[in-house]
């Protein structure tokens, strides 16, 4: 599957990672196929399922390169595999793009015509919108906050009307969320691939850091998709998984910050535990306990995990 030099756009590869999500993954690919860009590609990587959503994946897209993963290798390392394959077919850009992501068909130019512009910008990322409410925004780029030791989707919640949120603008960026990323293909020979000791989860916020010290990132209005990702989820309504990867991840995230700095973390991140383990145990779900150990299993995972890596 290498690009043909039939166009003079940009050669762009989408890679698509599936983990038992057939329903979400065929809507992601099929709105990719309609997208009006003439010259992309589109890369599904099947992350060692274990249903029967890869064999009718291959049924429904019989003519896409698809890369068959023995396990469950994480997030992070399932796209990598889709991006070392793209880079090795020549990819100018490859979109990192969620399988529970849907796009509008002319939402890649103005990326791509981004990025062409400004050769000093190695991740351009668009607006996304809640599927379940397509005119409330999930993310219009993203903030890193040193405060809340976290990546920030600006202007989640918010109304998708650009005459009331004059904030909704062409602008630089800090923190690039994963869902979508359109990514220059010199940025992993300078900054590398997303980091597979993650796993899952946090892994955008570490790779936006590193991307930031070799290139700009930048936030453009123009193009939008639509994200799955409930609005306005509780705590407690979080899975044991995402509690023990997330708490984990942010203290590893960190790892090679001056001294200072991780010291806060630290304490930011007990003092979140704390405040999380109250809410799950005063409202008391029935999995509670097991949330609530799953949250503290990894506070010490990343404690011990990040002063032996640092």
């Amino acid at each position: 599957m290498t690009h043909q030099p039939t166009t003079n756009a940009p050669a762009v590869t989408a890679v698509v990672l599936n983990w038992h999500g057939y329903d979400d993954t065929v809507k992601c690919v099929a709105s990719l196929q309609q997208v009006a860009y003439a010259n992309l590609a589109i890369v599904l990587v099947d992350n060692g399922s274990t249903d029967d959503s890869a064999e009718k994946l291959t049924q429904a897209f019989p003519h896409l390169k698809f890369i068959q993963l023995q396990q469950n290798r994480g997030y992070a390392a399932g796209n990598n595999a889709g991006i070392k394959f793209a880079l090795a077919q020549g990819a100018q850009y490859v979109l990192v793009i969620n399988n529970d992501v849907v796009v509008e068909n002319n939402f890649l130019s103005p990326m791509v015509e981004l990025a062409e512009r400004m050769p000093e910008v190695g991740v351009v990322t668009c607006k996304v919108c809640y599927q379940s409410n397509p005119k409330q925004i999930y993310a219009a780029g993203g903030t890193f906050s040193r405060w809340l030791c976290t990546g920030i989707n600006d202007l989640q919640w918010q109304s998708d009307d650009p005459k009331r949120n004059i904030k909704d603008r062409e602008r630089e960026i800090s923190f690039a969320p994963g869902c979508v990323m359109l990514i220059r293909s010199i940025v992993f020979e300078r900054a590398g691939l997303l980091d597979e000791r993650f796993f899952l989860y946090v892994e955008d916020l570490e790779f936006s850091r590193r991307v930031g010290n070799h290139f700009r990132m930048i936030y453009t209005p123009r193009g939008k998709v639509y994200h799955k990702s409930g609005a306005g989820t509780s705590w407690a309504s979080y899975t044991p998984t995402y509690l023990y990867y997330h708490t984990r991840n942010r203290l590893w995230a960190f790892k090679n910050d001056p001294l200072l700095y991780r010291a806060y973390v630290l304490l930011f991140s007990l003092m979140n535990a704390l405040a999380k383990t109250l809410v799950l145990w005063q409202r008391k779900p029935d999995d509670s306990r097991q949330k609530i150990r799953a949250l503290w299993r990894g506070f010490r995972d990343g404690v011990s995990q990040s002063q032996s890596a640092s």
